[in-house]
């Protein structure tokens, strides 16, 4: 393994956590806004 390839796994580790991340991340912020936006609305 090389140094290369070892350094595009660990760029494809932080891809990876940076989209789990976000997607956790926006769907907690994803509902209260949601809530926030029906009260204000009705």
């Amino acid at each position: 393994m090389g140094f290369g390839s070892q350094r595009a796994g660990v760029r494809a580790g932080y891809v990876l956590e940076f989209v789990y991340t976000s997607k956790v991340y926006f769907r907690f912020s994803f509902i209260p806004s949601w809530v926030a936006w029906t009260f204000s609305v009705s």
